[in-house]
């Protein structure tokens, strides 16, 4: 009697072996090439998202789907990129001559009116009694903190000269964004479906993790970049209604520290409206915080829990970590990865605990109806 060959068994092995290899060399391949665009990419991903609304009711309206992608592309452009560019410039040019004040000293008079307190009976009171344990006779505020000015506004410096030298590059990255948007309005759908196809989940399922992402990207651009934005516009407002130096600058900061939460944008109009008050103009200082308190942190207080928290049904803490680590790994794209990446995380996590708690229901079912069958038959017997 004649075995058969394991010949075959081992050419089918070889095979598949050989087409795994090839399909991971081709998939490097496709990454390095995309990876040096994969920012802009995602961008445009993210845009397209929040805009996609607007790009369907025009296509309704049109004969040709490419027309209405077009027209979207266009006014998308014109409205935030356009703006976004020339504040960008405005920005350079205040970080530039703000670090030329910071290098020349010219801060270190107004810092010297605030830290005078140093000079005053209740502190010197106070180092004497904390003296046996800290000695706070060598402690200057000022210059520790003219010093990290200088640091900071330095690094900003590095940054922006490195994306002015970059400039190229930059109208490129922009251009890559815009054709994203335009193809994505016009073939958007056909992709997603073939996405959607190839997940390796129910109909069921792909379709709650998708219209979730959905949801958490429209949440995270609405209610932190929106957020930001529209915070850093009414400080800068002020600063120039005001007349208070470098609006742009200290406004693109007021946007940053609204990420932070319990402090926000307070975190630059406060000390600034200290510093007023200290200098002897008491009605800007006042001005200062009141439009801080009324306008600019209400915006945050109020707006973003209506459209994050709601959307996208995520704790506080989790929403605030994902955001840092995102713009610590991806920088400001951050804003939008980092609340994505959690949202997938926590969708299949609710996944596996959706199947377990079915497991464990079904296991109970199977036990309750073997005990009633049991029961009948000790009974007989």
């Amino acid at each position: 009697m004649s075995e058969t060959s394991p010949i075959p068994i081992k050419r089918g092995v070889t095979a598949t072996l050989a087409l795994a290899t090839f399909a991971a060399v081709v998939l490097y391949l496709c990454y390095r090439i995309i990876e040096p665009f994969l920012v802009p990419l995602l961008w445009g991903i993210a845009i397209t998202v929040v805009f996609w609304p607007v790009s369907c009711r025009l296509c309704a309206h049109l004969k040709y789907r490419w027309v209405g992608a077009l027209i979207a592309t266009t006014l998308i452009s014109a409205l935030i990129i356009a703006p976004t560019i020339y504040l960008g410039a405005v920005l350079i040019d205040e970080v530039f001559g703000f670090y030329r004040q910071v290098q020349l000293g010219t801060y270190q008079a107004q810092l010297a009116v605030i830290f005078n307190f140093q000079e005053t009976a209740i502190f010197k009171n106070i180092a004497e009694r904390l003296s046996p344990w800290v000695d706070l006779s060598g402690l200057d505020l000022t210059s520790m903190l003219l010093d990290n000015l200088r640091r900071l506004t330095t690094f900003a410096v590095d940054q922006t000269s490195r994306l002015v030298g970059n400039f190229s590059m930059f109208l490129l990255h922009l251009g890559v964004v815009v054709l994203t948007m335009f193809f994505l309005f016009r073939d958007g759908e056909l992709l997603l479906a073939q996405v959607k196809e190839a997940m390796p989940l129910t109909r069921e399922r792909t379709e709650e993790l998708f219209s979730q992402l959905y949801t958490i990207i429209r949440a995270a651009l609405y209610g932190g970049v929106l957020i930001a934005v529209l915070q850093g516009l009414l400080g800068g407002l002020t600063f120039i209604i005001l007349g208070l130096p470098a609006p742009a600058l200290w406004g693109a900061v007021m946007g940053f520290c609204s990420f932070i939460p319990i402090f926000g944008a307070a975190l630059v109009y406060v000390p600034a409206a200290l510093l007023l008050i200290l200098q002897g103009s008491l009605l800007k200082g006042l001005i200062l915080l009141g439009m801080g308190f009324g306008v600019v942190s209400t915006v945050d207080n109020f707006i973003r829990p209506l459209v994050i928290s709601g959307r996208t049904q995520m704790h506080t803490l989790v929403l605030f970590i994902s955001i840092l680590g995102g713009l610590k790994l991806f920088g400001l794209l951050g804003l939008v990865m980092g609340p994505v990446l959690a949202a997938v995380f926590i969708s299949f996590f609710n996944f596996y605990l959706a199947d377990l708690r079915r497991i464990r229901l079904a296991s109970a079912t199977t036990a309750a109806t073997g005990d009633k069958a049991d029961k009948p038959q000790a009974a007989n017997s």
